[in-house]
């Protein structure tokens, strides 16, 4: 068996490619992300997926293994973490099954995998929150005169829950990744109007807002 850094280097095209698609997600913890919606869920498919083949040669070719009370940790944060993006979150829970140390105390391996089936359970629970009830439109969409900028409103609708409308600032990079924030929260189906001002002063209804706002109003 080798060890992690030798199946790195043998490996290098796909751990480099792997460590692209990683560091593109740590982007999106910051909210990063691909201006196109298509591509950005393309890319959590190709995570998903290179990620599951690095962590098999991993388990085949390597004796690196993860410690089950490790395990219970990580599992927990990633739990944590599918509340920001469960797409992003995904990949990590393949590291129980797959690299999970199973030369552990009886007590850390029932730790990790009642920890593992709460996550689970969560996961379930925030994907059928956040797509079973509803879903989410984009009803509009402007960009700045300089093209540097753009507000994005959507359409919430939570069913039985309710629902809103939501208003982004997206800063763009290179006409490929956007960083967003949000910038309104309004009433479900309210009709709000959109303008850009000059390049770095926007409209909402009579909300006067520039680029570099930190703030969320609420209506």
């Amino acid at each position: 068996m080798k060890s992690i850094r030798n199946l790195a280097k043998e490996k290098k095209v796909l751990f480099s490619i792997w460590g692209l698609l990683v560091f593109v997600a740590i982007l999106n913890l910051f909210n990063f992300s691909f201006i196109s919606d298509r591509v950005q869920y393309g890319y959590y498919v190709v995570y998903f997926i290179m990620t599951f083949i690095v962590f098999i040669s991993i388990k085949k070719k390597s004796d690196f293994r993860v410690s089950q009370l490790l395990i219970a940790l990580i599992t927990l944060l990633t739990l944590v973490l599918s509340i920001k993006d469960i797409f992003l979150a995904m990949p990590i829970f393949l590291l129980y099954p797959l690299l999970s140390c199973r030369k552990s105390h009886w007590r850390s391996m029932i730790l990790a995998a009642s920890t593992y089936f709460i996550a689970i359970l969560g996961i379930m629970l925030i994907l059928f929150i956040g797509y079973g009830f509803g879903s989410t439109t984009l009803i509009e969409q402007n960009k700045s005169p300089d093209s540097n900028h753009q507000i994005s409103m959507y359409l919430v609708d939570g069913g039985a829950t309710g629902g809103n409308t939501l208003i982004y600032l997206d800063r763009l990079y290179l006409n490929t990744f956007k960083h967003r924030k949000r910038v309104f929260v309004g009433g479900f189906g309210a009709d709000n109007k959109l303008m850009w001002i000059d390049d770095k002063t926007f409209a909402i209804d009579e909300h006067i807002i520039n680029i570099n706002t930190t703030e969320t109003i609420w209506e």
